[in-house]
């Protein structure tokens, strides 16, 4: 329910409501899990994965960037965060595989809710938290909310696609038949309403992220890779799965970027003024002159010293 904290107390009342609440709850969390280990006899898992050391390594490097690479150490939710979210990683790397499934479905069942909120925004029932965007779900704009729903996808999809697997891990007192179909059934919804939603917030990064993160869930419960080297056992073969694999990849990209077209093209420009490619970023009229985009057509003579312009006119805008 972090997702759906809120606190018009504070100045962002939809991020930093869930930045504590998140702090907050974790640190409950590792209270009791302590405890746990301290009067209960709980055991703790020393095994060391891949993942584990990659994550390791990518900890002590922020770390040594943030206190010796930087001169200056500023204050940083995101820091905090990301201290909060070491803790969450050790915390479910304690879990057994029989909390694994109850995970999922709380992960599931938290997309779901979200993916409703986002629906009922768009038809008028709730409004959303910023006044450009219809759609935002809990958070200030549509680009986080479409970050959290791609986050959740490949769970949901994953909770539907290897429904047998963790019903059988489920709790032994259901029948099979009921462990399976509450894995299908809050798999699928989920799954779906998310789709439903997710066009909506007009995210590219979320809509690559959606597909890149259920093609390899699919190629991987149906053996793509058994399939393939079954199969592409000729150089020609190989050579058309490639080029067709292209073909689609290029198409997808083309219209990710005509899906949004000026405001590609505007980050590629902010990219190019802020590395020194692009000195002059005024742009053409119709009859060729320069132009300050929305302040008038006004030119770098009019502009001046830049710092003094936005200054004088910051009230005005």
């Amino acid at each position: 329910m972090i997702p759906f904290a809120f606190s018009e107390n504070l100045i962002h009342p939809t991020q930093k409501a869930k930045t504590f609440l998140f702090l907050y709850s974790i640190s409950g969390v590792a209270v009791l899990f302590v405890l746990h280990l301290l009067f209960w006899n709980g055991k703790w898992d020393n095994h060391l994965t891949i993942i584990d050391l990659l994550l390791s390594v990518l900890f002590v490097y922020i770390l040594v960037n943030r206190y010796f690479l930087q001169d200056v150490i500023g204050f940083s939710f995101r820091f905090y965060e990301l201290w909060g979210l070491a803790l969450l990683y050790l915390l479910i790397r304690q879990t057994g595989p029989k909390m694994i499934p109850w995970f999922l479905l709380a992960v599931a069942v938290g997309g779901f809710l979200q993916a409703a909120y986002g629906n009922l925004q768009l038809y008028g029932f709730f409004y959303s938290w910023h006044s450009g965007f219809n759609i935002t779900g809990s958070f200030f704009n549509p680009g986080p909310y479409a970050g959290y729903l791609v986050s959740v996808f490949p769970v949901t999809l994953g909770v539907w696609l290897f429904r047998k697997r963790l019903g059988a891990g489920f709790v032994q007192n259901f029948t099979p038949v009921f462990r399976k179909n509450l894995f299908a059934v809050a798999g699928f919804i989920s799954a779906a309403a998310i789709l439903l939603v997710l066009p909506a917030t007009q995210s590219r990064a979320a809509l690559l992220a959606a597909a890149a993160g259920s093609g390899y869930l699919v190629f991987r419960r149906y053996g793509g890779a058994e399939f393939l080297s079954g199969h592409l056992n000729k150089l020609a073969k190989k050579g058309a799965v490639i080029s067709i694999a292209a073909v689609i990849l290029a198409g997808g990209m083309a219209a990710i970027y005509s899906l949004k077209k000026d405001s590609a093209d505007g980050r590629i420009l902010i990219w190019k003024a802020s590395s020194g490619q692009e000195e002059n970023i005024f742009m053409l009229d119709e009859k060729g002159e320069q132009f300050w985009p929305g302040l008038n057509k006004l030119g770098p003579a009019e502009l001046g010293d830049p710092d003094t312009f936005w200054r004088d006119r910051l009230c005005d805008l």
